[in-house]
């Protein structure tokens, strides 16, 4: 992987890791209806969690983008395709 490339995903991952989704709310809940101490063993279960599905979902993509090149191909453009479709939804809303 180039450094470009890294930190690009680096950012990537950043901007995903700050917006709050399910987990956010999750942990907000707990915490106001039990306490900050009674939500930390759940953010952290999120944490390391979210980590081992990172890491998969890297290696996983690792080994396609290596191995079948023309499968990681279709892939991005499939995915490609799918954010064009939501970008269009989220416009005709």
């Amino acid at each position: 992987m180039s450094q470009e490339a890294a930190i690009s995903f680096f950012i990537a991952v950043l901007i995903f890791g700050v917006t709050p989704g399910p987990g956010v709310f999750a942990i907000l809940a707990r915490g106001l209806a039990s306490g900050a101490g009674a939500c930390f063993w759940l953010a952290f279960g999120m944490t390391i969690s979210d980590m081992l599905y990172l890491i998969a979902a890297c290696l996983g993509l690792a080994i396609i983008a290596t191995h079948w090149g023309e499968v990681f191909t279709v892939i991005r453009i499939v995915g490609a395709i799918y954010l064009i479709y939501l970008g269009y939804k989220m416009w005709t809303a």
